[in-house]
């Protein structure tokens, strides 16, 4: 904001009309109000603060107590001025409040306040609120910011100097209007910290997998695996490393499925040679067995035979001896014996 032109009229020291062209003063750098104490300086800058927030500069000051005490009391208070922003001109005027002469009688009246701004397209603002909202929108600024950066009164410049940090990049964001880059600062803040988050799950379950990661016996990949669980790997590293133990596990799958094949194949090989003897052992035993009974057999019959033999003797040869007849007749059942003893034996023997 650049003021042009402020005129004020019975405003503190002012008596009378007063008219400050200060467009003649160029359109760079800063301006300097000198002169001694009591010289009206402070009231420059309450006259241009006044027109704009309804407030002078000072912190004691009440805008019922700017009207000038030298002046007639027929003379108006008013502060009117223009000003320059962003290369489009506005003007505004506000009126105090303060006591003046009835225009009858005798005594006095209150002269309410008003405010009146004119936008450079002619529109006339004249609702105090609306006023104020409008000036601060023009500005950027409120009162306090402005007072602290724009008019800068005896030593009050160590306000902004001392302001807290905070305060400061306000006030200075609202002057160069930077809000939608604070925007876009916390809106790339929010996707770095979920980036960020993300990132950090991500490392958390690639560690987690890596952790678990057995490799195949070998001092560089055990190495190479320590290394990536302490982080001092980069991720190209790391595929890199995964790739080798990959590998090296295939191989060593593939070396442990043709030996598992091998294995596969003489363990069928046993498993035959052990049915077979086991069938013979099976034969084996039942040969023991027919032995066993062969041997029984054998003996009974033997034992039939000596008992035919000693019986062959006892026949009589005459014919009176029927006991002897009948013994051999009793004996006719163990001969049949014997005959099929015989032929058992013979199947026997020949299995």
């Amino acid at each position: 904001m650049r003021p042009l032109k402020i005129t004020m009229s019975a405003f503190g020291p002012y008596a009378k009309d007063c008219t400050l062209n200060l467009s003649e003063l160029g359109t760079s750098g800063l301006y300097l109000i000198t002169g001694p104490t009591g010289s009206g300086k402070t009231s420059i800058f309450d006259g241009i603060t006044y027109a704009l927030y309804g407030e002078a500069s000072g912190e004691i000051r009440d805008s019922s107590m700017l009207r000038s005490n030298y002046a007639d009391a027929t003379t108006q208070t008013f502060v009117e001025l223009e000003f320059l922003v962003r290369e489009k001109v506005y003007k505004i005027k506000r009126i105090p409040e303060y006591l003046k002469p009835k225009q009858r009688g005798e005594g006095f009246t209150t002269q309410s306040m008003q405010v009146e701004l004119t936008l450079p397209d002619g529109t006339i603002i004249d609702k105090k609120n609306l006023v104020q909202e409008k000036i601060n929108e023009i500005l950027g600024v409120n009162k306090d910011q402005f007072c602290n950066i724009c008019m800068i009164a005896q030593g009050e410049f160590l306000k902004l100097l001392n302001a807290e940090t905070k305060e400061r990049i306000k006030i200075f964001r609202n002057i160069f209007k930077t809000e939608k880059y604070l925007s876009l600062q916390d809106k790339l803040s929010e996707i770095a910290k979920a980036i960020y988050l993300d990132y950090k799950d991500k490392e958390k379950s690639i560690n987690q997998y890596i952790s678990g990661i057995i490799p195949p016996y070998s001092p560089i990949l055990q190495e190479g695996l320590e290394q990536a669980k302490q982080n001092e790997m980069l991720t190209e590293q790391v595929v890199s490393l995964l790739e080798r133990i990959l590998l090296e596990t295939n191989n060593l799958l593939k070396e442990n499925k043709e030996n598992l094949a091998k294995k596969e194949t003489e363990l069928q090989k046993v498993a035959t040679t052990l049915s077979n003897l086991q069938d013979k052992q099976t034969k084996l035993s039942e040969l023991e067995k027919t032995k066993i009974l062969l041997q029984e057999k054998t003996e009974v019959l033997n034992s039939l035979k000596a008992r035919k033999t000693e019986q062959e003797k006892l026949i009589p040869t005459a014919e009176g001896k029927e006991k002897q007849v009948v013994e051999i007749n009793l004996s006719l059942d163990s001969y049949t014996l014997l005959d099929g003893l015989e032929k058992e034996i013979f199947t026997l023997q020949r299995d």
